[in-house]
């Protein structure tokens, strides 16, 4: 509804769409076993499930549908949450091992957070861009 003639909205929302999708499924059907458990299946979907290209395709969709300020941001979020997933993946050879991974926890969770906050960020631009069009077009109608 938000996107009201804006080409690149639709395809935007269609991604959200399968992310959340894709999150019901990797919590709901695959979830993770705790550690010192042998890995099952589930935890190999969990894996495969959480790599989730659709925020990516979001979060680009979203830098070039509303340029200025909000494109920095989003080039900004991405470039953080880029570097984010760089340093989580140098824990992976630990976690298969079984070992200590100080740190990982809360570089994934950085990432996740730095995502919802650019969602409430693109709430906030929609919000914005249809408030404005609807004073204009009443504006218009007088």
């Amino acid at each position: 509804m938000s996107a009201d003639g804006q080409r690149w909205l639709r395809p935007l929302a269609v991604m959200m769409a399968l992310n959340a999708i894709d999150a019901l499924v990797l919590w709901n059907v695959f979830p993770m076993h705790m550690r010192g458990v042998q890995p099952t299946f589930t935890d190999t979907m969990h894996g495969v499930l959480a790599i989730d290209p659709f925020v990516l395709a979001a979060v680009v969709l979203g830098a070039v549908a509303f340029p200025g300020r909000f494109r920095v941001y989003t080039v900004g979020t991405l470039v953080f949450t880029t570097a984010l997933a760089i340093c989580a993946f140098r824990f992976v050879p630990a976690f298969i091992a079984n070992q200590p991974t100080p740190w990982m926890g809360a570089t994934e969770r950085a990432g996740q957070y730095a995502t919802n906050v650019w969602y409430a960020a693109l709430a906030t631009v929609l919000l914005r861009s249809a408030g404005g069009e609807r004073a204009t077009r009443a504006g218009a109608r007088r």
